[in-house]
């Protein structure tokens, strides 16, 4: 009997994969389908915003031109613009440069500090282990002399 459930566990497998396909080929399906609709929506978009396009490119032609006083005063009144803008980026560049350097400077400061502190406690190491060094060699000097002493005696006890 384990042998049928086996065999139906696996077709319900299978018809649940197939399902499954299915489903996802019918949502694909209806993806590319949506797609298509919008390209032709937006084809038929863009044919109407042409023609318009076309309309009022036809009704500009047919207006008065501008008189050169007044291309004149549309050029200044960009120059002006563009002056006053470069002014602006100028003075925000020149802001942005002080506060870095600030900021630098600070950093700097701070560093330095950091690298005293440093060498102040390198310093002290050195001190340390130099006076360390000393007593040792101060202790060996002694054993040395004691040991010396010692021959002394023994030389001249016999």
């Amino acid at each position: 009997s384990s042998v049928s459930t086996q065999s139906t566990g696996r077709e319900d497998k299978k018809a649940l994969e197939k399902q499954m396909r299915d489903l996802h080929d019918t949502a694909k399906d209806d993806i590319v389908r949506r797609l298509h609709m919008v390209e032709d929506e937006l084809k038929s978009t863009k044919q109407k915003l042409q023609m318009s396009e076309d309309d009022r490119r036809q009704q500009n032609d047919n207006k008065d031109m501008k008189t050169p006083e007044e291309v004149a005063k549309i050029i200044e009144d960009i120059k002006e613009a563009f002056e006053d803008e470069i002014a602006d980026l100028l003075l925000q560049e020149r802001e942005q440069y002080e506060t870095e350097k600030a900021q630098f400077e600070k950093e700097k400061g701070e560093f330095r500090v950091e690298q005293e502190e440093f060498l102040k406690q390198a310093e002290e190491i050195a001190a340390e282990q130099l006076q360390k060094k000393n007593s040792k060699m101060d202790e060996m000097q002694t054993q040395l002399d004691s040991a010396l002493s010692e021959l002394q005696k023994y030389r001249s006890g016999s």
